[in-house]
C-alpha cells in the first residue's frame, strides 16, 4: 500500500504543483492589492470629513481560488473508473477497491489542504509585514490618513472554516461526480447537481412575495461556503465588530432571508455528510460498467433532472418581474433545446425512448406551472388581507 502511495503521488506531483503554484500567486497578488491606509477628505459643503476608500483584507481571491480548484478536484481520482483497461488493471493488484479509492482522494484532499495551509500562512504574514511598515502620509488640510490595524486571531477562525467547508465541498463534489462512469457524465452531473444547490432555497424563496432572490448567502453550493468564509470573519478581522447576514426594514423579508440562509447552512452539512459516507461505505461499480453512460442505479438521471428543474422555476419565478411577454417564449425555446441536446449527451442518444420522453416532458410541464403559483399566490394573499381590512358588520 505504501508503494503505491508513492507512485500516485508522483503521478500527480505536476497537478500540486500547479494547485500550490495558483494559490501562491493569487496569495502574494492578495497582500499586494490590500491598502492599510484610510484616507478621509474635508467636505467643503458640509465642512465634515468623509473617506471613500472601502477596507478589506482581499482574502476572498485566495478563498475563491481554493474552492474553485476543490470542486473539481476529485475527478483526478476517478480515472480508474472512466477506462474499461484502466479499471480491471486496478482490480487485478492486491489492494482492495475501497482502499484505492481512499488513497486517490485523501491524497489530493490532503495535498491541497496543506497547500492551502501554507499559502494562507504567507498571506497572513505577508499582511502583518505590510502592515508593520506602512508610513502614513503627511495629513493636510483637505487630507487625513488613518493606518488600519487588523485584528489577526480572527485569521486562525476563519482558517479553520475554511479547512471544515473545503473539506465538505471535496465530498459534495465526489458525491455528484461519482454517480456517473465516464468524464462527460460525471461533468454534467456535477454541474446540475451543483445548480441544483445553488438555486433550490432561491427558488424556494421567491415563492414568498417580498423575500427577493439571492445567489450568494442563501445558497447552498460553492457560493454559500466563499461567501460564509469571507463574509462571517472580513467586519471582525477589520474593525472587531459582528457580521449580521441581512439588514432589512422589512421584518418578513428580513425572516425569510435568514431562513433561507439557516437551509443553506443545512443542506451543504448534509450533502457534504452524505457524500463522505457514501466515499466511506459505498463500493466501486464493476469494472463493466466503466466509461458507460448509463448506470445500474437511478443516481444521475435524478441529480440531472433535479438541477434542471430547481434552475428552470428560479428563472421563470425571476421572469415574472420583467417582461412576461417576451421573455417566457424565449426562455422555454432556450431551456428546453438544452435540456433535450444535454440529456442527449448524457445518454449519448438524442433519440429518447418513451419513458425518457415522459420524464422529460413531465418536468418540462413543472415548470410551466411555477409561472401560474406567483399568480395564485398574489391572488390568495389579496383576498386575505382584503377580509382583514374589511369592517366587521354589527
Amino acid at each position: 500500500m505504501k508503494s503505491y502511495f508513492i507512485l500516485s503521488f508522483k503521478k500527480k506531483l505536476p497537478l500540486f504543483i500547479i494547485i500550490f503554484a495558483l494559490l501562491f500567486i493569487t496569495a502574494v497578488i492578495s497582500i499586494n492589492s490590500t491598502s492599510f491606509v484610510r484616507t478621509y477628505y474635508l467636505s467643503p459643503a458640509s465642512n465634515e470629513w468623509f473617506s471613500f476608500y472601502h477596507v478589506s483584507t482581499n482574502s476572498l481571491g485566495l478563498i475563491i481560488a481554493l474552492f474553485s480548484l476543490i470542486v473539481f478536484l476529485p475527478f483526478f481520482g476517478m480515472n480508474y473508473r472512466y477506462s474499461l483497461s484502466k479499471s480491471d488493471t486496478f482490480r487485478q493488484v492486491a489492494i482492495k477497491d475501497k482502499k484505492i479509492r481512499i488513497v486517490e482522494h485523501l491524497e489530493l484532499l490532503i495535498t491541497i489542504l496543506i497547500a492551502f495551509t501554507i499559502c494562507y500562512a504567507i498571506f497572513v504574514i505577508g499582511l502583518f509585514l505590510k502592515q508593520s511598515t506602512t508610513v502614513l502620509p503627511q495629513n493636510t488640510l483637505n487630507n487625513k490618513y488613518e493606518l488600519i490595524e487588523l485584528n489577526y486571531g480572527y485569521f486562525g477562525l476563519q482558517y479553520l472554516l475554511i479547512i471544515a467547508l473545503a473539506i465538505l465541498q471535496y465530498f459534495i463534489s465526489y458525491l455528484f461526480i461519482s454517480r456517473s462512469n465516464n468524464f462527460l457524465n460525471s461533468l454534467i452531473i456535477l454541474g446540475l447537481g451543483e445548480i441544483f444547490l445553488l438555486t433550490i432555497i432561491p427558488s424556494l424563496l421567491s415563492l414568498f412575495k417580498g423575500a427577493g432572490i439571492s445567489l450568494t448567502i442563501h445558497s447552498a453550493s460553492i457560493s454559500f461556503p466563499i461567501m460564509i468564509s469571507y463574509s462571517l470573519f472580513e467586519s471582525l478581522i477589520i474593525g472587531g465588530t459582528p457580521y449580521q447576514i441581512f439588514f432589512d426594514s422589512n421584518e418578513y423579508a428580513y425572516v425569510v432571508c435568514n431562513i433561507g440562509a439557516v437551509l443553506a447552512f443545512i443542506l451543504f452539512i448534509g450533502f457534504g455528510a452524505l457524500g463522505i459516507v457514501s466515499f466511506i461505505l459505498e463500493k466501486d461499480p464493476s469494472s463493466e460498467w466503466a466509461g458507460k453512460p448509463t448506470s445500474n442505479k437511478p443516481h444521475q438521471e435524478i441529480i440531472f433532472h433535479a438541477g434542471a428543474l430547481a434552475l428552470g422555476t428560479l428563472i421563470v419565478q425571476s421572469i415574472g418581474s420583467m417582461n412576461p411577454s417576451f421573455s417566457y417564449p424565449f426562455f422555454f425555446v432556450t431551456y428546453i433545446s438544452l435540456y433535450y441536446t444535454f440529456y442527449g449527451l448524457l445518454n449519448r442518444n438524442f433519440k429518447l425512448g418513451k419513458k425518457k420522453i415522459i420524464i422529460l416532458c413531465s418536468c418540462i410541464g413543472f415548470v410551466i406551472l411555477m409561472i401560474f403559483i406567483p399568480m395564485i399566490r398574489d391572488t390568495i394573499i389579496s383576498v386575505i388581507e382584503g377580509n382583514m381590512e374589511r369592517p366587521i358588520e354589527q
